[in-house]
């Protein structure tokens, strides 16, 4: 969005497939770039498909002609978790626009961050772990410093739970998971038993034997599982064992370059249109 100017915000937008809670427009002479805000404050919607239908709507508003390029924004209170909030392009935290109203000062502003303010209030506050947190950093920098091209993002206070590491690319999203007795209950109490790394599709689990056909010669060359992943199906190499808040540097070093694996193998056998 570099040079792009604001031109205009609208609010409940409504289309066919849904409503987008905030549409931005962004000028750079001709060229016109949106950006589709989905606002949360409480629980997930019902609607496991909603991330998918904003994408179809960037992706119609392009066909249309209306727009040369989009971006798919969260926006929700820092603790706010759900199943899809890490396949967004970019996140916003309430905390953070509070802050930015703050600064403002004029009496507009601090109206809305009060606003913001209550909001966060409803929801109540995360209770961050300074053990998990010191992991992530550790984890975070490692990853940012000597794999670059898997956009690990920036350390931050996480809560005792907040395990998993995700990495977002256009169209996927690469996850570090540290697994427990069962790898589909990410909450669940126990010991730790595996950790692996995850390609993963957002909204394509009903695709996984689609997926398998398609990829299954290099998959088996690469030694590449595909598992359905809540609603996703996700692309998998296993990594060393490591059992946070315990950092290990070699461990993780060793999952970053699985990680590496992975992304290069998809980027370099993808099917268009996957």
């Amino acid at each position: 969005m570099k040079n792009f100017e604001h031109k205009a915000a609208y609010r409940s937008i409504s289309d066919p497939n849904g409503e987008t809670d905030v549409l931005w427009i962004l000028k750079n002479g001709e060229n016109t770039f949106m950006v589709l805000v989905e606002n949360k404050i409480k629980a997930p919607s019902s609607q496991g498909d909603q991330h998918l239908r904003y994408i179809e709507r960037g992706d119609d508003y392009i066909k249309r002609g209306y727009c040369i390029g989009y971006k798919v924004v969260l926006l929700a209170p820092e603790n706010y978790e759900s199943e899809d909030a890490e396949n967004y392009d970019d996140r916003i935290s309430y905390e953070d626009v509070a802050k930015w109203c703050q600064k403002q000062g004029d009496r507009r502003s601090l109206y809305i961050a009060y606003l913001y303010e209550e909001a966060i209030k409803k929801l109540g506050q995360k209770v961050t772990s300074e053990k998990m947190t010191e992991f992530h950093r550790q984890i975070r920098e490692l990853g940012r410093d000597e794999f670059p091209a898997l956009n690990v993002p920036e350390p931050k206070e996480v809560g005792g739970t907040d395990d998993w590491l995700y990495m977002r690319h256009s169209r996927y999203t690469l996850v570090y998971k540290m697994l427990k007795t069962s790898e589909d209950k990410t909450k669940s109490t126990g010991e730790y038993v595996g950790c692996v790394v995850d390609l993963q599709l957002a909204d394509r689990g009903k695709d996984k034997e689609l997926l398998e056909k398609r990829y299954g010669s290099t998959m088996k060359t690469e030694g590449i599982k595909i598992k359905e992943t809540g609603k996703s199906a996700s692309f998998r190499l296993k990594v060393p064992l490591i059992k946070p808040p315990e950092f290990d540097e070699r461990k993780v070093r060793e999952a970053f370059r699985q990680a590496k694996r992975l992304k290069d193998w998809w980027e370099n056998n993808r099917i268009e249109g996957d």
